[in-house]
């Protein structure tokens, strides 16, 4: 029997610390995925800068431009506040156009990669949104 003077707090277990590990050893591994993708989408949409553009440099902007985006509440999926991160920290590498560049073919990639992976699940799934709340 639940004791109701016990506090919410009290319901809740501490994470094995190997959970707490192995998921820090998967974010991280994400958003290295993440910079490299950046990095290599330079050379992908043919800005000339890239040489000078290291992958530390580019893996570190787009996690820096990606976290502030999505702290910044007032902004929808960051959009603006990424953007200027990316053009203000890439225009030493790459000019202003090169980092506008950047920072709008980023956009239009995620954006893309994040509408075809639910299309492909429906794909192979075959589901629908009537077939949604039906469990099988």
């Amino acid at each position: 029997m639940a004791r109701p003077w016990r506090s919410s707090a009290d319901q809740f277990r501490a994470l094995p610390l190997a959970a707490v590990a192995e998921s820090a050893t998967l974010t991280f591994g994400s958003w290295v995925t993440y910079g490299v993708a950046f990095w290599l989408l330079v050379p992908g949409l043919g800005l000339t800068g890239g040489g000078h553009l290291s992958l530390p440099t580019a893996a570190g902007v787009f996690a820096l431009g990606y976290i502030l985006g999505l702290l910044a509440l007032f902004a929808p999926g960051g959009v603006v506040v990424r953007g200027v991160t990316f053009i203000g920290l890439l225009t030493p590498a790459l000019g202003s156009g090169g980092a506008v560049a950047l920072s709008v073919g980023s956009r239009v990639l995620l954006t893309l990669t994040e509408v075809a992976a639910p299309l492909i699940v429906l794909l192979i799934t075959g589901r629908t949104k009537e077939d949604a709340g039906v469990r099988t």
